[in-house]
């Protein structure tokens, strides 16, 4: 074979093997950048504690960790024949979702607009509102109105009202629970007993025992 032809398959062959090389090169030393930049990355989080200025430290707290209030328990006084005669209980606040924009994992949470006739006679039979003003405040001139509620009347409703209302399975009728003070013999030694209401979202002595420290601990 002519030497001729020999010596650009040569130089062909050493063109592969020196672009092999440098294309080898080239490779190791971007995966050399990338490991060095994910190490420093790495190194800067481990001491900074902090990424796209989330401080990490505080984000694990709040994810492993939760504030719940525990609310104090007022003791029950009794009188001479150990009766209660002041005590602790639950009531609630009625509310009415009326917005079709409230739903949850694709459940309606609101009032229907055919419901609304009903939830007023339910609501009227339960409590010391007529049909006609509820009817009224079910349908609000704002029509974007998200919930409603109905004064006074719809505060302090008692366990046994409450379970009245949920009976007609009312989809929109919500109930907000609070802490309240239950007084068996009404106005009877209401004098010496006192009293205690919500203030702050926390049940308070304003006069009696209810306003003694005594009134905390019996």
């Amino acid at each position: 074979m002519n030497t001729n032809n020999k010596r650009p398959i040569k130089e062909r062959q050493q063109r592969m093997m020196y672009n092999r090389k440098y294309f080898g090169r080239g490779i190791f030393f971007i995966v050399l950048i990338v490991f060095i930049v994910f190490i420093g990355r790495f190194f800067r989080v481990a001491v900074g504690h902090k990424i796209y200025g989330v401080d990490l430290n505080k984000s694990t707290q709040q994810l492993y960790a939760s504030k719940t209030e525990i609310k104090a328990k007022r003791g029950t006084i009794y009188d001479a024949a150990n009766q209660p005669i002041a005590e602790d209980t639950t009531t609630y606040s009625i509310y009415i979702v009326l917005s079709k924009s409230a739903v949850a994992y694709g459940k309606k949470e609101y009032l229907p607009d055919s419901q609304k006739k009903k939830a007023a006679k339910v609501l009227s039979d339960n409590l010391n509102i007529s049909y006609k003003r509820v009817l009224q405040i079910l349908n609000p001139k704002d029509k974007n109105t998200y919930q409603v509620e109905l004064g006074n009347v719809g505060k302090n409703i008692s366990l046994e009202t409450k379970k009245k209302i949920d009976s007609y399975h009312l989809t929109g009728i919500k109930f907000t629970p609070s802490q309240s003070r239950l007084y068996p013999n009404g106005v009877f030694a209401s004098h010496l007993i006192g009293l205690a209401e919500s203030e702050d979202k926390k049940l308070v002595g304003i006069m009696g025992l209810e306003k003694t420290p005594l009134g905390y601990n019996l």
